[in-house]
Parts: structure tokens; C-alpha cells; sequence
């Protein structure tokens, strides 16, 4: 379902979860990507220091089956968000999500 990948390892997409922008980041992905590579990263800002959180190899359908990503016609919508220090896969904010990463309590904005 969620394969944390390599350091090194070359990924397909590159994503920004910026808490600015509600602490998550979506996007549309096509049915014919089912296996997704993506390197995410987290920042606090615009102008903030961008943080590898991990990079993955997703599975989109099986991600469906478990209720953590969203089946369009004709793809898949993907959904990170930060809960927390912890980064997950959800389909909307309100409900539970998939815990895949975490970000350092030390950098995270003061509430």
C-alpha cells in the first residue's frame, strides 16, 4: 500500500505541504499511474526551508480499498496533510488518515 523508498531514489512527482495552505496538499492523479513515486516535503511558509518527509511508492488502488484516497472517474485523488508532527494520507480533513511520516516537533510553527 505505502512503500517508504530510498533517500536517493528517483521519484515520478515532487509535492510541498505547506502549512500555509492548510497544512495539506492535493492533487489528481490519472488511472493509468496506479503505482504513484513521490518524493513530499513539508515547509512552514512560502518562504520556509523546505524538509524531505519521505519519499514513496503509493498504490492508489489499495490505498481506495483501505478508505484513504479518493477514486475520480478516471483516477485517483491523493491527499497528504499534517495532523500534529504527523503526515498523512486522508481523503478529507475530518476524517482519520494514514499515517506515512512525521515532521520534528522542533520545527514546526509555535500555535
Amino acid at each position: 500500500m505505502v512503500t517508504i523508498l530510498p533517500k536517493t531514489a528517483k521519484t515520478r512527482r515532487r509535492w510541498v505541504l505547506r502549512d500555509d495552505i492548510n497544512q495539506n496538499y492535493f492533487n489528481d492523479i490519472l488511472e493509468n499511474e496506479p503505482i504513484v513515486t513521490l518524493h513530499l516535503l513539508w515547509k512552514p511558509d512560502k518562504d520556509g526551508d523546505e524538509r524531505t518527509v519521505a519519499r514513496y511508492s503509493l498504490n492508489l488502488p489499495e490505498l481506495v480499498r483501505e478508505g484513504f484516497v479518493k477514486e475520480l472517474e478516471g483516477g485517483f485523488l491523493l491527499r497528504f496533510q499534517r495532523k500534529g508532527n504527523l503526515i498523512q494520507i486522508a481523503r478529507k480533513r475530518s476524517e482519520s488518515g494514514l499515517t506515512v511520516g512525521s515532521i520534528p516537533r522542533n520545527l514546526l510553527p509555535l500555535a
